[in-house]
Parts: structure tokens; sequence; C-alpha cells
């Protein structure tokens, strides 16, 4: 019996806007992607799996038109 793979989850908080709007088109894309609450007015939005990181926070920081995108710790 084999485990399953690890995939790697990359976390990162924009806010509320922004992330639902990027949940939408990368899920398009075909990028798998949920949401969890953030912070005040924001939500962290991960995305786990074989994606190209450097990739998805360009994508990410285009979409929400954040000078940056940083990547966070899921909030509990």
């Amino acid at each position: 019996m084999t485990s399953p793979a690890y995939l790697p989850c990359l976390h990162v908080e924009l806010p509320l806007d922004a992330a639902y709007s990027a949940l939408l088109r990368l899920n398009r894309e075909g990028v798998q992607t949920r949401l969890a609450p953030g912070s005040g007015p924001t939500r962290v939005l991960t995305v786990c799996g074989d994606v190209d990181e450097a990739w998805l926070l360009d994508r990410l920081r285009r979409l929400s038109g954040a000078a940056a995108v940083v990547r966070t710790r899921p909030h509990h």
C-alpha cells in the first residue's frame, strides 16, 4: 500500500473582493482553490497541487491589482 502523494499548498491573504475574483478566475483556468477566513476584511486563498509558485503569485498580483501578494499561513 502506498501513501497518497503530498501536495504542497500555497496560502495567500487577499482583500475580500480580490479573493473571490481570483477564486472564480483560477477555478475557470483549472486551478483548484479554496477560501478561508483571513484577518479582518480578508480571505486566505489556498492553492494546492502542482502549480508554479512564481506564476501563481504573479497571476494573483495581476488579478487583485495589488502591488505585491504575500504568502501567509491559514488562520485557524
